[in-house]
C-alpha cells in the first residue's frame, strides 16, 4: 500500500516511514559519519489514517521500511558560500522503489517472545489407575515442554526443597504444542535415568502402592530469536512451588498428596507355625506391606462336616457356607475371630 502520488493520501512512503511524533511512532537517527553503524529502534505501528497507533505485538510478523535522506542541504545553508550560492531545493530523499528493495532485503521480523508460559491444564488422576504409575495430563498456553518430577509426601521435601534442577534431573518431560489438547507424562520411578549414564547419587525408586506423593510440575517454551536461535523463557520457581489449586485452570506447579493406586494384595510369609497348648496353635508370619491379618482353623479333610473342612472352602459364593474369606476372619460373638 506503500505510494509515492500522494502526500496527502495513506501510505505515502516518506509521510509513513516518518511518522507522527503525537502518536509516538516517530523512529530516527541522525548520522554525522557515512558507513557507521547506528541503530533504530521501533516500538509502534502507525495506523493508516494516522489518526493513532499501537504497541507491536509479541511474536508476530512484521515488514520494517526506513527512508534516508542526505544533510546536502543542511551543510550547505551552514556553509561559508560564494555571492553566486544558491540554495538547494531540499535533501535527497530515496526513492519509494529503493526503500521497497530495501525492504523486501530485511524479510520479515517477528518480535520475541518473552512471556514465560504457563499451565492450562495440569491434572493428575487420584488415586492413580495403575499400581506404581502416575500419570501427569497437560496443556500448555504456548508450545513448550513440561518437566515433572514425584517425591513421597512423608520424605519431608516441600517446595523450598524442589529447585528447578531438581525437577530437570528427574527426567520426566514431554513436549506440547501449545493447542488445546492435552499431553501425559507417565512417572514409573522417582527418576526416570540410566544409573550407569550419570555420575550423580541417581534416586532410582519405582512408586510405592498406597503411597502419596507430591508431584511437581515446570515448563519452558520455544521461543526463538529473530536468527531462530533458541531463547526460551522459563517458569518461576514461585509458580512451580504454588498449589496448582483447580485443574483446569492452574495457578501453580504443585499437586500433593496424591495416591498411588494399589491393587495387589499383600503378600504372607511365614515365619513359625506351632502348636503351644493343647487348645492352641500359632501362627507367625509376615505382611509384604502394611494391613490385617486373620487366622481361622478347619477341620481336617476327613473330619466331621460341621465345620469347614479344607475342600469345603470357596470362593464363588459369599452369602454360602465356608465362603474363605468370611469363614477364616469368623466371628467375635462366637470368639472365633483371631487377628493382629
Amino acid at each position: 500500500e506503500l505510494q509515492d502520488s500522494s502526500r496527502g493520501a495513506y501510505c505515502h512512503y516518506e509521510v509513513y516511514i516518518k511518522g507522527g511524533a503525537s502518536d509516538g511512532t516517530v523512529f530516527r537517527k541522525d548520522v554525522h559519519e557515512a558507513f557507521r553503524d547506528v541503530e533504530v529502534e521501533m516500538n509502534r505501528i502507525w495506523e493508516k489514517d494516522k489518526t493513532g497507533s499501537a504497541a507491536l505485538m509479541h511474536q508476530s510478523d512484521y515488514q520494517v521500511f526506513c527512508v534516508a535522506e542526505d544533510d546536502w542541504r543542511i551543510q550547505a545553508d551552514a556553509a561559508s558560500n560564494s555571492a553566486n550560492y544558491v540554495a538547494p531545493s531540499g535533501p535527497l530523499i530515496m526513492t519509494l522503489s529503493a526503500v521497497q528493495s530495501f525492504g523486501t532485503g530485511m524479510g520479515l521480523f517477528a518480535t520475541l517472545d518473552e512471556a514465560p508460559p504457563s499451565f492450562t491444564k495440569l491434572r493428575i488422576q487420584d488415586p492413580s489407575a495403575v499400581e506404581g504409575t502416575l500419570v501427569v495430563t497437560f496443556a500448555l498456553n504456548e508450545a513448550g515442554t513440561a518437566y515433572c518430577r514425584a517425591t513421597r509426601q512423608d520424605s519431608g521435601e516441600t517446595q523450598a526443597d524442589m529447585p528447578i534442577n531438581r525437577i530437570l534431573t528427574a527426567s520426566w518431560s514431554a513436549q506440547h504444542d501449545g493447542s488445546a489438547n492435552t499431553v501425559t507424562i507417565s512417572m514409573n520411578n522417582l527418576e526416570n535415568v540410566n544409573p550407569l549414564l550419570t555420575n550423580r547419587d541417581d534416586e532410582r525408586a519405582v512408586l510405592t502402592p498406597g503411597t502419596q506423593y507430591d508431584v511437581y510440575c515446570w515448563a519452558q517454551d520455544q521461543a526463538t530469536t529473530t536468527s531462530g536461535f533458541p531463547r526460551p523463557n522459563y517458569v518461576t520457581q514461585d509458580y512451580t512451588g504454588s498449589l496448582v489449586a483447580t485443574p483446569g485452570s492452574p495457578i501453580g506447579g504443585r499437586t500433593p498428596g496424591v495416591w498411588v493406586t494399589d491393587s495387589t494384595p499383600p503378600r504372607m510369609l511365614l515365619s513359625t507355625a506351632a502348636a503351644i497348648s493343647e487348645d492352641t496353635i500359632r501362627v507367625t508370619l509376615q505382611l509384604s506391606e502394611p494391613g490385617t491379618v486373620w487366622g481361622g482353623a478347619t477341620a481336617p479333610s476327613t473330619g466331621s462336616s460341621t465345620y469347614c473342612r479344607q475342600q469345603d472352602l470357596q470362593d464363588s459364593n459369599a452369602l454360602s457356607t465356608c465362603f474363605y474369606e468370611s469363614h477364616i476372619k469368623g466371628s467375635v460373638a462366637q470368639g472365633t475371630s483371631f487377628r493382629a
